[in-house]
C-alpha cells in the first residue's frame, strides 16, 4: 500500500497516493479502526462497566506508525491536518488521490455524480495480509414501553427481510444489511462491500460519543497528534489514561 502510494505522489502534478482527514474524530473511527483490527488489535475490550481502553497496545500503535510513515514520505498532502472530512471524497473524485478509505456512501455518490472516475473497492489491510472493515453505527430497535410491540416486531422482520432488502435498498443501489440480498449480477464494487459489510465491526460503548466523537478529544488527539507530530508511545499513553478516566466514569 505504501509502495503503492509513492508511486502514484512521483507522478506529481499535485497528486498524492492516499488521503484521510487528520481532524475527524468520527471519520477516523470509522477509516482507522480497521487497520488496527487488520493487526489482530482493538481500542476497547470488555462490555458495559467493565469496558478497558486498549489504546497503548502494539497493534494499535503499529497503525498509527504506518500512518506516520505515510505522513512521513509525502504521499498524504498539507490539507489533511486540518480536514474534518468535508474534502475527503472532492479530491479523489478530482483524480487527485489514489487510495482512501470511506464509506460505502461514497460508492452511491460516486456512480451517481461522477460516472467517469474509475475506482475499485478492497478491505482495509493489515500489515501481515489480515483485513477488516467498519459496518454500523445505526441501530434498529423497541423500547420496552411500547404500546404496538407486535406491530413494530412485523416491522422490524419486515425492513429486516431478505425480499425488503433485496427489493428496496439493494435495488436503490445500497448495500443491504444482509448478504442474501446483494443482487446476483451486482458489480465487483458493490459485491466487494456487501463482503465488507458481513465482516465488518463496531465498537460498543455506553459513553460511545466522549470517547470518539468529540473534535477536541483523546481519539482525535491520538491520531492527529500521533501522525503528524510523532512520538507515538506517548500519545498513546496519554490517550490510554484519559479514555481510563472516561470509562471509570461512567461505571
Amino acid at each position: 500500500m505504501k509502495a503503492a502510494a509513492e508511486a502514484i505522489t512521483a507522478l506529481g502534478n499535485g497528486n498524492y497516493g492516499y488521503y484521510f482527514p487528520g481532524s475527524g474524530s468520527g471519520w477516523n473511527l470509522f477509516t482507522f479502526t480497521p487497520f488496527i483490527w487488520a493487526n489482530g488489535g482493538d481500542v476497547l475490550t470488555g462490555d458495559g462497566a467493565n469496558q478497558t481502553a486498549t489504546l497503548d497496545t502494539t497493534e494499535v500503535k503499529e497503525a498509527l506508525a504506518f500512518y506516520r510513515e505515510l505522513w512521513e514520505s509525502g504521499v498524504i498532502p498539507e490539507s489533511a491536518q486540518t480536514d474534518d472530512g468535508t474534502d475527503i471524497l472532492t479530491m479523489f473524485a478530482a483524480g487527485k488521490i489514489g487510495m482512501l478509505a470511506n464509506g460505502s456512501f461514497a460508492y452511491s455518490e460516486l456512480t451517481a455524480n461522477y460516472p467517469d472516475v474509475n475506482f475499485g473497492i478492497t478491505p482495509i489491510p493489515g500489515k501481515d495480509g489480515g483485513s477488516a472493515s467498519f459496518a454500523g453505527g445505526d441501530t434498529i430497535a423497541i423500547t420496552a414501553a411500547t404500546k404496538n410491540a407486535d406491530a413494530a416486531w412485523d416491522f422490524v422482520a419486515w425492513a429486516t427481510s431478505q425480499a425488503t432488502q433485496q427489493d428496496f435498498i439493494a435495488a436503490a443501489g445500497i448495500v443491504p444489511i444482509r448478504p442474501d440480498a446483494a443482487p446476483v449480477d451486482a458489480s465487483a464494487n458493490f459485491q466487494a462491500l456487501v463482503a465488507a459489510m458481513a465482516a465488518g465491526r463496531t465498537p460498543k460503548s455506553t459513553v460511545y460519543s466522549e470517547l470518539f466523537e468529540d473534535p477536541n478529544g483523546p481519539w482525535a488527539n491520538l491520531i492527529h497528534n500521533s501522525v503528524f507530530n510523532g512520538d507515538i508511545d506517548a500519545q498513546a499513553a496519554t490517550a490510554q489514561a484519559d479514555w481510563t478516566k472516561i470509562l471509570q466514569a461512567a461505571q
